[in-house]
């Protein structure tokens, strides 16, 4: 990532990562490239998302599984607690 930003005029470049944030302390790679990226004066923005709720979770297996979410459920119980 470094290297891309440094190498970019800056005008033309989107990087998207995900990454936990529960997972990434300040000595993270991670995060040290962030800061390196950031004092070369690019643009950062984070979005940081809420766990998905067992309801949601339970819609977007059963879609996935083309069924109905009481047949998904009992792999999205699964999944929810995995």
């Amino acid at each position: 990532m470094q290297l891309l930003m440094s190498e970019s005029d800056g005008d033309y470049l989107l990087l998207i990562g995900a990454a936990r944030d529960n997972e990434l302390s300040a000595a993270h790679p991670l995060m040290l490239a962030l800061d390196e990226i950031a004092k070369a004066q690019a643009a950062i923005n984070t979005i940081t998302l809420a766990a998905l709720t067992e309801t949601i979770l339970n819609q977007l297996v059963a879609d996935t599984l083309s069924c109905s979410e009481a047949i998904a459920l009992p792999l999205t119980k699964l999944q929810h607690f995995a």
